[in-house]
């Protein structure tokens, strides 16, 4: 009797993300003693001092809070993005603000179904970004200019919420990014 063959089985991609995403630890820099959880410390956010004095704030009051990512350059944003787009092909257009920006990139991924794999995305989209201005990379992340930071969500924890969004010049709080749960504050 022959054996028939098992289909190999394909999980869905996760949409919710309730800790660190993979590459926040390896993109940018955790390291193991550096803050809870091996998020990063509040040198590491590299952050304008009002974005700074906010994220010192929340650590003080909730020193368990766990921070993922602070100022990015373009390779970094880069692979920020491509593991969600990877998983969601429109997930640039269903997070971002509708700028010149993240048609730009949202384009680029349209124009290049063969790239498929986050780090064939991640080279697309840094090479998108590479020559934008300042004034560019912040229409479409203020994490560009330090003004940004991502905390680990603690689902259910009002409390906390309430404080972030009590913050001094916060200017966004998102508590999901294009259906992924993410804790995301933005200050000008």
């Amino acid at each position: 009797m022959a054996v028939k063959a098992k289909k190999p089985v394909t999980k869905k991609p996760v949409t919710t993300r309730t800790r660190p995403h993979a590459c926040d630890a390896h993109c940018f820099g955790a390291a193991a003693g550096k803050s809870p959880a091996g998020g990063k410390s509040i040198d590491e956010l590299d952050l304008v001092s009002y974005a700074r004095a906010a994220a010192e704030a929340l650590r003080k009051k909730y020193p368990q809070l766990v921070f993922n990512s602070g100022r990015r350059n373009s390779q970094q944003q880069a692979h920020a993005m491509s593991a969600n787009v990877a998983s969601n092909r429109r997930w640039i257009q269903q997070t971002y603000a509708k700028s010149a920006q993240s048609a730009e990139l949202q384009a680029w991924v349209n124009s290049h179904p063969q790239a498929k794999t986050a780090q064939a995305i991640e080279a697309g989209l840094a090479g998108v970004m590479a020559n934008w201005t300042d004034a560019q990379k912040r229409s479409l992340s203020q994490h560009f200019s330090g003004e940004a930071f991502d905390i680990q969500p603690l689902p259910g924890n009002a409390e906390v919420i309430a404080s972030i969004k009590a913050l001094p010049r916060l200017h966004q709080f998102l508590q999901k990014e294009g259906g992924l749960v993410v804790w995301h504050a933005a200050f000008k």
